[in-house]
């Protein structure tokens, strides 16, 4: 039996063949049919409904007992997207923007992560950054980022250390590591699940092959949503939102239709559930330039 305590302690969990031949063609023929049908190339390209639904049963499985094992409380169906090397884009050292400015918190938040086009074991995975060696080289700055969000690393190859600017406050400190140095890479397979806590740091390993990944993800329904906190941060903050109206425009709308300056996640996460069914609502596709490349042209001084 699987104990996902290591999702507090290190921050992720490694499951082999997670999924089935079948399943990993399901997705495959989902992902084929969206590029297919884009209208531009895009860095992230959201699983239609459908298919998120079809795997509901079985995610909702995992996040059960990771709630019993650990606590983690991660109830619901967020978002799902495909990440593919194929786009020439690879991300960095971060922790993920997008859950984070929404979501406002990452520790009832599950990131399931799964190849499900991988020609190579060696090449082209996620490296990864776990919680106890961070803390171990860092306890002072790694407490600032266990739980964080938002957040990009600039390892400095002069000194060994790493640069981390908090693009939610606008704010930057050093690390007295470098982020390389603690680095751990799984070598995964199609259909293998590397599941993470939504604060886990992380990047792309390379683009030497033509891997695709899912990632699906899960919230805990439970936890509160403050308008206050989408309307407030630092310049990138804003620049982000602004420029990423297919990310952002639901929470953005959830608050302006409501008018409400609270509420829970589930009750946003219904809403926008009834908005992407709409015969109006649009593909969500995140754009390259709408976290990473906005941010990198306004890194904090």
């Amino acid at each position: 039996m699987v104990s996902f305590g290591d999702l507090t302690s290190k921050g992720y969990v490694l499951l082999r063949s997670f999924l089935t031949q079948e399943e990993l063609q399901a997705l495959r023929s989902d992902f084929e049919s969206l590029r297919r049908t884009s209208r531009g190339a895009s860095e992230v390209q959201m699983v239609a409904l459908d298919t998120q639904r079809q795997f509901e049963d079985k995610l909702a499985a995992i996040a059960t007992a990771v709630h019993a094992d650990t606590g983690i409380r991660a109830d619901a169906r967020a978002e799902a997207g495909y990440f593919a090397t194929s786009t020439g884009l690879a991300f960095p050292w971060h922790q993920d923007y997008g859950s984070y400015f929404i979501f406002q918190q990452h520790t009832d938040y599950l990131n399931f992560y799964i190849p499900i086009v991988k020609p190579d074991l060696e090449t082209s995975n996620l490296s990864i950054v776990p919680f106890d060696a961070l803390t171990k080289s860092a306890p002072d700055e790694g407490a600032k980022l266990v739980g964080g969000g938002a957040c990009r690393f600039l390892p400095m190859a002069e000194d060994g250390t790493t640069r981390v600017v908090d693009d939610e406050v606008g704010q930057s400190f050093t690390l007295p590591v470098h982020l390389d140095a603690l680095a751990v890479t799984p070598r995964l397979v199609a259909g293998d699940l590397l599941l993470l806590r939504g604060d886990m740091i992380h990047k792309t390993q390379d683009g030497a092959t033509d891997r695709v990944a899912v990632s699906f993800r899960r919230v805990g329904t439970h936890r509160i949503l403050k308008r206050s906190r989408l309307l407030q941060g630092g310049p990138t903050k804003q620049a982000i939102l602004a420029a990423s109206r297919a990310l952002y425009g639901p929470i953005q709308h959830f608050f302006a239709r409501t008018r409400k300056d609270e509420a829970s996640t589930g009750e946003y996460l219904a809403f926008a559930e009834r908005l992407m069914s709409t015969s109006f609502a649009e593909p969500h596709y995140v754009q390259s330039r709408s976290v990473h490349h906005i941010a990198n042209e306004r890194i904090v001084g």
